[in-house]
């Protein structure tokens, strides 16, 4: 066998790469398809370096952020993935989500029309990612169709609701005059 040449080329990718490379890739379920495109997306696989026929990167964890980075690693054939390997818990079956998000990123940069692997930005070279506003994703409502509820199905206690009508007229109240006791009003 050669020795491994050290190359970020992504020639020897082949442009069809997917999950379907994976020898288990029908045993893979839905949630880890969908939480590996999330580490993609979100940038969580970072490091990702390529001495062929070894692609090996990092994914930062998703629920102990303190903890180390998993480390990922891919032996590619021509049309298959011969070997995954991730150092999380479900890292051994070459099944789990971070393994999927190495997957993801390689055919993002594939898609994307990179020649090499590109280097990882620092977060001085990036535009802010802090205090960016979301968007109208909560649509304003009249107060008289609020509920207020805890969000699980599951509660102890009746919703809170408006029970304001919405016909009632408010009383006119006249400033320039005041009321005294018997209920006339005298002027000011």
């Amino acid at each position: 066998m050669a020795a491994a040449e050290q190359s970020n080329c992504l020639a020897c990718i082949p442009e069809n790469f997917s999950v379907s490379f994976l020898p288990i890739a029908d045993q893979i379920s839905t949630k880890s398809m969908q939480r590996g495109l999330n580490y993609y997306q979100q940038g969580y696989i970072h490091e990702v370096t390529l001495q062929f026929p070894t692609v090996s990167a990092k994914c930062w964890p998703s629920l102990r952020k303190n903890n180390s980075p998993h480390r990922l690693s891919l032996d590619l054939d021509v049309d298959r993935i011969k070997y995954a390997y991730c150092s999380c818990k479900a890292g051994l079956s070459g099944k789990c989500s971070h393994i999927i998000g190495l997957i993801k990123t390689l055919q993002g940069f594939k898609l994307h029309n990179f020649k090499e692997i590109p280097s990882d930005l620092s977060s001085t070279s990036m535009p802010q990612q802090w205090n960016k506003p979301r968007g109208d994703k909560i649509l304003p409502v009249p107060i008289s169709q609020v509920v207020v509820a805890r969000p699980t199905e599951q509660r102890k206690r009746k919703p809170i609701q408006c029970h304001t009508n919405m016909n009632y007229k408010l009383p006119r109240v006249d400033l320039g005059k005041s009321s005294n006791s018997t209920g006339h009003t005298t002027p000011a």
